[in-house]
């Protein structure tokens, strides 16, 4: 992609060459409690090639949702599953079941496929979100093959604090389309703690680009059955007894619906059939988890506990056709997953008198439970009926060491292991059958255990207060998922409870430093990808899931910052990924060769920030929606946005802004094209 080289040398070479001024930025609380484990870094930098994302990036771009404010690390892309309506984030092309997601280092998991719609999840009530890539600890858990994600939750600092949002979005022509709220208030006392955030949307559409061309379903216009509704509430109360000692519980409550649009391109006769009629009638979240954290001693060592229950319902509905008025047919049902899951984790961090060296243990369980029932006809127009509730539970367990040596007080050098093992409890499955009672029957499928090493080694140098080189190399592993291993996928699959972990052999090098006043980010990366999971045909109708794929991933980041002049402040990231498979015969789908985002802040009066920012993808491999026997090369695109953001009161802001400006026609997923033009104001209070 020319345009991305020549928009970052362009860039870059402005950041280099002007002169610059210092600048401060104020961001939301944050608390060590929630962070998963951080290294010794200089300030402002990042450790082993990570990427935070403050609370100050996400409002300044309007990144409302995790999906959209993950975009602006480098390195990092998201698809689209268009058949579910749901968002997948890759990190360096590791998808979300290899880059496990974490609230306050709590793993957000789902026990049957892990499928987790990161649309789904507001960002109003974080500090900030901690993305690790390649290198993460393994003292966090299990399952991190190429990173992993935190999102941390917001403290309040001051004894009353609050902020508050009004929002409305306009489609290309003026109409309206969705509109946002969103509260954070708490109060910090002496030793004790109390807040609550919230946040609520609702769309009723979006609207493509006046250049989309129509298909069999979708017209020209609003995009059919895009409408949904979220709201989530995050509460949370903490005591500090003194300044060794914290204790935090926090609620969080998620419930949703969404519609799910249908294929918006051609769809032969052949394979009308085969078109999804979806809705969500729920998509439910909750959690609720106890943190603490106590000093041992007057080196630094502490204990650090975790305990959590989780709650996952949801609902998904099936029709015949796209009026959603009626499930007459097998393909129509009503399906329901109630899930839960209770977990703990230790974590143990000891500095050695001298402080050369400290020494981390930690222990993680999660017990999780799948339940789920389906309504339905086994053959057209025969009886509905409701199947028995089938259940499926395992548990997950991990142990690690790791040991992080300080020959000096510039060197950092990290060794550690865990073993991770899964036992699979039971799993049981509805057989639909005939056309009167019982309509079927129910068995267990066998089960097999899983168990899995992994190791950890990297090295960190801070050359100078603002510098500092890493080293590091991660072997890892994951689990295969339920769905992996018994989903018969409309029966074109077969089951497979021998599926072994994938694993990923991860290297990384990389700078971070500031020169001649500009923060300066540079990592290059390699990673082998081994005994990965993939479809292997048995017959023409006929799959089974195997550990036969090996795959080579590798590439670089780069990324600049720079307060240009007192007025005027920039960013640039640019990341190139190469991903190649050696055996398995699958297509590397989803992630794009090449990734730009550039920003400029002027400010002309200091009340006023006008911010144009651009996104500009290459190309990537899709899978055709209507044929997944054909793949292609496409989904490049560049989207230029802009908002300005005016200081009326000393505590109130007004926002206006558009993203894709130019109402680019694109797609990230083949058959389900992406918003034109949008229009968007905020009104902002602080009090």
């Amino acid at each position: 992609m020319r345009l991305i080289r020549y928009a970052f040398t362009a860039l870059a070479g402005t950041l280099m060459l002007m002169s610059a001024e210092s600048a401060l930025a104020a961001d939301a609380g944050a608390s060590d409690l929630e962070e998963i484990t951080v290294y010794s870094q200089h300030a402002g930098g990042s450790a082993v090639g990570g990427t935070t994302i403050t609370q100050g990036d996400i409002q300044q771009f309007n990144r409302d949702t995790l999906d959209s404010a993950v975009l602006l690390a480098s390195g990092a892309s998201v698809s689209s599953v268009g058949a579910r309506n749901e968002t997948n984030v890759w990190i360096r092309g590791f998808d979300r079941w290899r880059v496990p997601l974490y609230q306050d280092g709590i793993p957000i998991y789902l026990p049957v496929d892990d499928r987790i719609d990161f649309g789904r999840f507001s960002t109003v009530d974080l500090s900030e979100i901690q993305i690790s890539k390649g290198f993460a600890s393994v003292i966090d858990g299990p399952g991190a093959m190429g990173g992993s994600i935190n999102l941390v939750s917001r403290v309040v600092e001051k004894p009353l604090e609050g902020e508050a949002r009004l929002g409305m979005v306009l489609d290309s022509t003026g109409s309206y389309q969705s509109w946002s709220s969103d509260l954070f208030v708490g109060s910090r006392q002496a030793s004790w703690f109390v807040q609550g955030a919230g946040s609520f949307t609702g769309q009723n559409h979006y609207r493509l680009s006046d250049d989309f061309t129509p298909g069999t379903f979708q017209g020209p216009g609003d995009r059919l059955d895009s409408q949904h509704q979220d709201y989530k509430i995050n509460l949370k109360a903490g005591y500090t007894p003194n300044s060794s000692a914290e204790y935090a519980i926090n609620f969080i409550d998620q419930v949703g619906y969404k519609g799910n649009p249908v294929v918006d391109s051609t769809v032969p006769k052949s394979a009308l059939n085969q078109v999804k009629y979806w809705t969500w009638p729920a998509w439910d979240k909750k959690s609720y988890y106890w943190l603490s954290k106590n000093e041992i001693d007057d080196r630094g060592s502490y204990v650090k506990t975790r305990i959590y229950y989780d709650r996952f319902f949801n609902q998904l509905d099936s029709f015949d056709s796209i009026a959603y008025d009626t499930q007459n047919t097998p393909k129509s049902f009503n399906s329901t997953y109630d899930d839960r899951a209770a977990g703990t984790s230790v974590e143990l961090s000891e500095t050695l008198p001298g402080g050369m060296d400290t020494i981390r243990i930690a222990g993680h369980y999660r017990w999780d439970q799948h339940n789920e029932t389906e309504g339905t006809r086994n053959a057209p127009f025969a009886t509905y009926y409701s199947q028995p509730w089938e259940t499926a539970e395992e548990t997950t367990s991990s142990a690690a060491l790791e040991n992080i040596y300080h020959p000096s007080t510039a060197w950092d050098v990290i060794a550690g292991m865990s073993y991770d093992y899964r036992h699979l409890i039971g799993d049981d499955q509805w057989v639909g059958s005939g056309v009167k009672s019982p309509f079927g029957y129910s068995f267990s499928y066998p089960v097999s255990n899983k168990h899995a090493w992994n190791g950890e080694l990297a090295a960190v140098y801070r050359y100078s207060a603002d510098g500092s080189v890493h080293l590091s190399y991660a072997d890892r592993s994951r689990f295969p998922t339920l769905f992996e291993m018994y989903s018969t996928r409309f029966g074109t699959f077969i089951n497979n409870p021998g599926l072994q972990p994938e694993r990923s052999h991860y290297a990384q090098v990389g700078v971070d430093d500031s020169l001649y006043g500009t923060h300066l980010v540079v990592n290059a990366f390699f990673a082998r990808v081994v005994d990965a999971i993939v479809a292997v045909p048995l017959s023409p109708t006929l799959s089974e899931s195997e550990n036969v794929g090996v795959e080579r991933r590798y590439g670089y980041e780069l990324e600049l910052s720079r307060q240009v002049v007192s007025s005027l402040r920039a960013g640039v990231n640019f990341s190139d990924l190469v991903r190649v498979t050696v055996a398995g015969g699958t297509v590397a789908t989803d992630t794009p060769n090449q990734k730009f985002f550039g920003f400029v802040e002027w400010r002309p009066i200091q009340q006023l920030a006008i911010t144009p920012s651009l996104d500009i993808e290459g190309k990537r491999w899709l899978q055709s929606a209507v044929d997944n026997t054909v793949y292609y090369r496409g989904g490049s695109y560049s989207m230029l946005n802009v908002k300005a953001a005016y200081q009326f009161l000393s505590d109130a802001m007004f926002e206006l802004g558009t993203t894709n400006l130019g109402d680019r026609n694109y797609v990230v997923e083949d058959g389900y094209h992406a918003p034109g033009r949008q229009y968007f104001a905020n009104l902002r209070f602080k009090f």
